[in-house]
Parts: C-alpha cells; structure tokens; sequence
C-alpha cells in the first residue's frame, strides 16, 4: 500500500469545512487568490474544490511534515507516500500578503506588490514574474524535500512518490517542476536561469 495524501489541501470552501476553518491559526496562510481585481484578493475562493495551505510559510511546512510523520509512524507496514496537491492551485494562487513578504526576501527587492508580479490588470507579466515562478517552486522544492527526509528517517525502504500532470509545459504555473535539476532552462519571460534548482526529480523515488 502507497498512501496518498492531499498535500497542501486542508479545507472544503464550497461547505467551510476543514482544518483552515476551524482554526484561527491558518487564517491568511492559505493561497490567496486573485479574481479580476488586484483589491480583491481572496483567501478561500468558495467555486473551487479545495483551499491549499501556502507553501512558503515555515509553520504550514512543519505541520505538513508532521502529518507525513505521524502517518508513517502510524501506518509502519505502507509501502510509501504519494504527493497530491503538493502544488499552488493555479496560476494566480500565492498572492497573500505574507507570501508576498516572503518573496520580497527571496528576491531581495523590498515592498513587493502583486502587480510587480501579474502586472496592473492581472493578465500580463510583471517584471518580476519568472523570479515569482522560480519562488513557488522553490517553496514546493522544500517542502517536498523536508518530507522526504522525514519519511527516509522513519525508514529508508519507504517510497516518497508524486502525482504531477505529465503536461510539463504547464508545471510552472502551479509551482511543480518535476524534471532533473540537470535539465537547464533558458531565460525568458517564463523562467529564470536558475529555475532548474527547484527541480524534484531527485527528491522521488
């Protein structure tokens, strides 16, 4: 038996069911949306089937280690674990505003606003686009490699798996770039030169 988990996703926003509504602790740490309107950011968009936690925050990446520990400390007999959801929703998912702080790091520009990301109206590219695309796979990079080392602790034999679409050429809307960090990118609107460093091929057996 392989276990596959939901990664990220820890509520229904269709019923506002789930971990992220019962808990004040997860209110602005969810992937934040964007809806037509750079003023209307929303925290759970009630059409969608699930509401994901945001990848870049510390406390949702250790709390998503330790259900993985918990499962596999449980459950001692499963093969492995399979990653679903170990993603960002959609393409204009991640905008809350302690995402954007934690980009504003990671880029070192300081005061980081959304339209620097997606542009004025939303549909065009910012100038800090492809570093925003590197940043999100950067986030689900370590996030996935976190639980690979806690799954490996528990026991070297178990499997880490993952459910990625095979249309690669999407993959970095959603911030999962399962090709080999060996494999190169060439610069462009898209991506950085460095963007082969959140690569996860590695990371799965």
């Amino acid at each position: 038996v392989i276990a596959c988990i939901n990664t990220l996703g820890y509520g229904d926003p269709k019923n506002g069911m789930g971990l992220i509504f019962d808990s004040s602790d997860w209110d602005g740490k969810t992937q934040c949306s964007y809806e037509g309107d750079l003023k209307n950011l929303g925290d759970a968009v009630p059409s969608e089937d699930g509401a994901l936690l945001e990848p870049s925050i510390p406390q949702v990446q250790d709390f998503v280690v330790s259900i993985v520990k918990e499962i596999c400390t449980k459950y001692p007999g499963i093969k492995g674990i399979c990653l679903d959801y170990a993603r960002y929703y959609g393409p204009l998912y991640g905008l809350s505003d302690i995402a954007l702080e934690n980009f504003s790091a990671y880029c070192g520009t300081a005061g980081v606003v959304s339209a620097d990301i997606i542009g004025a109206d939303g549909t065009t590219k910012g100038p800090l686009y492809s570093k925003w695309i590197e940043f999100r796979s950067m986030n689900v990079h370590n996030l996935v490699s976190k639980i690979r080392a806690a799954i490996k602790e528990c026991d070297p034999d178990k499997m880490l798996c993952m459910w990625a679409s095979a249309d690669f050429e999407s993959r970095y809307l959603y911030g999962q770039n399962w090709a080999s960090t060996r494999f190169s990118f060439n610069a462009n609107a898209n991506y950085t030169a460095t963007y082969n460093n959140t690569a996860l091929a590695e990371l799965l057996d």
